[in-house]
């Protein structure tokens, strides 16, 4: 991709970029001559894996993405060193693995704590920006497992991406007056350290739910999955090039979420005309 496009004085905000997808997107992101700013827990290693020659153009902040103040304190160096932000990617996620059984509340509300509120509270932080230059692209990362379960026991990550699915599309409404759109991107698989190392189990498994089981299989996949982190950077920022107004309110990433989605859409309008006498049923 050549930097000689006319958008690539746009400034970016994005999480979770201490490795994968959100780690390509900064790295590719720099290279082409974007301002980005780089919200991660260790800003030196991430430092460390960009282009040396194109450093400045990287605000690498040590972040607590749940802490109002520290993501409020974010935004305010964004805006001092680059002047706007243009486009901000929620892309940092938590996976926990546990049957609702197994699991404490402690358990769900961390999933939800990253995967919900923190986006959350980082929309709230950077909407008064956006809404005063009347432009700006929110794009929240969720999953294909925001619309349909095809595992079990991964019942308070699916939650958090549904609701997170819930807030975005409702989010859209209402700000897109002000010029601004909010925007899901469902990844599919891939191969990134989200599994494996960065996978959280339950800590006191009930062996009927067989939570072991999936682990040691998640784990067999690891590595093997069908997407590419950097081939998802680029996809980023040919969607950042886009008319915003054309953009649709969900962008699947990867054939393996094309193909969850289609049939789970066909499911749901089978089961939509199966049981429409009875939908009907209830009107006056």
């Amino acid at each position: 991709m050549s930097s000689n496009n006319n958008n690539n004085n746009k400034v970016w905000l994005v999480s979770g970029t201490s490795s994968g997808i959100g780690l390509s997107l900064v790295q590719k992101l720099v290279l082409e001559g974007y301002k980005v700013t780089a919200l991660t827990r260790s800003p030196e290693e991430l430092e460390k894996q960009v282009s040396k020659d194109k450093i400045d153009n990287l605000l690498a902040l040590k972040t607590d993405i749940t802490s109002e103040a520290s993501v409020k304190g974010a935004v305010e160096k964004t805006i001092q060193k680059f002047g706007r932000i243009d486009i901000v990617v929620n892309n940092a996620g938590y996976g926990y693995l546990g049957a609702v059984e197994e699991s404490s509340l402690d358990d769900f509300k961390l999933n939800y704590e990253i995967n919900l509120f923190a986006v959350m509270n980082i929309v709230k932080q950077v909407m008064p920006h956006l809404r005063s230059q009347g432009s700006g692209l929110i794009l929240n990362v969720a999953s294909y497992l925001a619309f349909t379960a095809v595992v079990g026991n991964y019942t308070s990550y699916i939650g958090s991406k549904f609701a997170l699915n819930g807030f975005t599309v409702a989010l859209d409404q209402e700000v897109s007056k002000f010029g601004i759109r909010s925007v899901l991107v469902s990844p599919g698989g891939f191969r990134t350290k989200f599994l494996g190392g960065n996978l959280k189990v339950a800590k006191n498994p009930i062996p009927e739910y067989k939570s072991k089981e999936l682990e040691a299989y998640f784990n067999s996949v690891d590595g093997t999955q069908i997407g590419d982190p950097d081939k998802a950077a680029l996809a980023f920022i040919k969607i950042s090039q886009k008319d915003p107004k054309t953009l649709p309110s969900n962008i699947f990433f990867g054939s393996d979420s094309y193909q969850i989605m289609k049939s789970q859409i066909e499911k749901l309008t089978k089961e939509l005309e199966e049981n429409k006498e009875l939908t009907f049923s209830t009107d006056y």
